[in-house]
């Protein structure tokens, strides 16, 4: 007889578990927020021009193209698939060599945090 009544105790607790929380939900706000202090449209256009390589002199430009150093900040974004050693475009199979690269080394990864997260249940 108790098993029943422990059993019908669970069973009202597990309804009233799952069915309390949908009755409680936030009222809704009573008006629009105020915008924050500084917005896109408070600061205006966006500036479109290469600020680090304006700043330079023209000694300093010359230098910084002479140097043979990465410089991201004077290559074109458009630019992006251009192979920094072919100076050209990957196509055809250099590209699908590439992405398969990529893919490898991002399964690779998460093979091995997996066996790593699985290989102390192996130990004994």
């Amino acid at each position: 007889m108790r098993w029943r009544a422990v059993a019908a105790l669970m069973a009202v607790g597990i309804i009233t578990a799952t069915c309390g929380p949908a009755r409680h939900q936030a009222p809704p706000a009573p008006d629009k927020p105020a915008p924050p202090p500084i917005s896109a449209d408070l600061l205006g256009e966006q500036d479109t021009g290469d600020t680090a390589w304006d700043a330079l002199s023209p000694e300093e430009r010359e230098a910084v193209k002479n140097s043979g150093l990465p410089r991201p900040f004077l290559d074109d974004p458009a630019d992006a698939d251009i192979s920094p050693d072919l100076g050209e475009k990957k196509t055809g199979m250099a590209h699908v060599f590439d992405v398969m690269g990529k893919v490898g080394i991002a399964l690779a990864e998460v093979g091995l945090t997996l066996a790593a997260l699985v290989a102390p249940f192996f130990a004994f």
